[in-house]
């Protein structure tokens, strides 16, 4: 059965240059429908691509990850996973642990960042669940 994989533009590069492409997520989705709906809430301008899962690809899952849904670190909540708009150019899907603890790491960073530089705080119970 195929499976298929998003990947994207890096955004970590200087202005006005184009990454190189790497994976969006880990996740691999069984259809391709799927995957372009996950396509879909990346911004354009690092221009996603769905692709086939190069046959023999796998993701060794880390001891304490169990929700594949979600882009963060872990550890993870199990089920429902929300959209967390990251920006003008990229959003994240997270489970309700991992939305909290970029919650925290934003609020850290909001304490030194200029006002016009600092991160939102989106609710949680206000954000758009990720339909995969």
């Amino acid at each position: 059965m195929e499976k298929f994989i998003v990947i994207c533009r890096d955004d970590d590069t200087p202005e006005g240059v184009k990454g190189g492409y790497l994976l969006a997520t880990r996740r691999q989705f069984d259809t391709r429908s799927a995957a372009e709906r996950y396509a879909s809430t990346i911004h354009q301008g690092r221009e996603p691509i769905v692709v086939e899962c190069p046959k023999g690809l796998t993701y060794e899952q880390p001891v304490n990850t169990h929700n594949w849904d979600c882009c963060g670190e872990g550890p993870h909540a199990p089920g429902t996973v929300k959209i967390m708009r990251a920006g003008t150019d990229s959003n994240l899907v997270l489970c309700r642990a991992c939305w909290q603890k970029e919650l925290a790491y934003r609020r850290e960073r909001n304490t030194w960042l200029e006002k016009f530089a600092q991160h939102s705080l989106p609710s949680w119970d206000e954000a758009e669940v990720y339909e995969a």
